[in-house]
């Protein structure tokens, strides 16, 4: 069984939203349980942002989908108990939210929106803060950078070396994808961006296409301007 942690938190998003949790969850304090994809959940672990990981994938999460008692399911052993409990998962769902708050033995449970609705004139991060009652601003969310692990920044300058970027070169990092159509600018868009980067600050510009990237427009299907391109 797992031991009490201070928080639990659920996102089964992509990279995006759990990086912009991530944030969220390092101003807060406290020992912090992530339960998400495998991926991200190692991304964050490794970048100290949270102390353990659970893998979304490899749990009975739909349990809390049905009546089943506790006694009944395997979820609640698998999660253990947390003193607060923060979660995307379920959210807009109260007979969910209610099992997964009792199943992890959480004190408080807050449940945050995907994305904001129509009306609010912020960014997503402000409406977490103002539904977790942070004193916290957006602008706080960033004032530091994360310290990537020197492996991984290894394994960077290998993948930036195979796409024809040397370690001398100033270059740019462009991630022109998004898994909701209205969070996502044109490709057109990100390539005159890359082309006015280039010339105004005199680097490459290099493309990061992942898995729903890739499925929407292949690097071969997209001119790219000889802009490098890694997946």
């Amino acid at each position: 069984m797992c031991l009490r942690t201070a928080v639990l938190a659920i996102h089964p998003g992509a990279l995006g939203d759990c990086i912009l949790l991530g944030r969220v969850l390092e101003r807060l304090g406290g020992e912090v349980t992530f339960l998400g994809h495998a991926a991200v959940a190692k991304l964050l672990a490794g970048l100290g942002v949270v102390q353990k990981t659970l893998d979304f994938d490899l749990l009975p999460m739909h349990e809390i989908f049905t009546d089943a008692t506790i006694e009944q399911g395997r979820l609640a052993e698998l999660l253990g108990a947390c003193d607060r409990l923060i979660s995307v998962y379920a959210e807009g769902n109260p007979a969910a939210q209610q099992r997964l708050a009792r199943d992890c033995g959480a004190k408080e449970a807050v449940f945050l929106p995907i994305r904001p609705p129509a009306d609010f004139p912020g960014h997503l991060a402000e409406l977490w803060l103002k539904k977790l009652d942070s004193p916290l601003r957006k602008e706080d969310l960033c004032t530091s950078a994360w310290c990537v692990p020197a492996d991984w920044r290894q394994s960077a300058r290998r993948r930036l070396a195979q796409a024809g970027v040397t370690a001398a070169e100033r270059y740019v990092v462009l991630h022109p994808g998004a898994g909701g159509a209205k969070k996502r600018q044109s490709i057109e868009w990100f390539i005159e961006a890359a082309e006015a980067l280039k010339t105004q600050l005199t680097c490459r510009c290099v493309f990061v296409l992942g898995p729903v990237e890739r499925e929407m427009f292949g690097k071969n299907e997209i001119n790219f301007h000889n802009h490098p391109i890694m997946d």
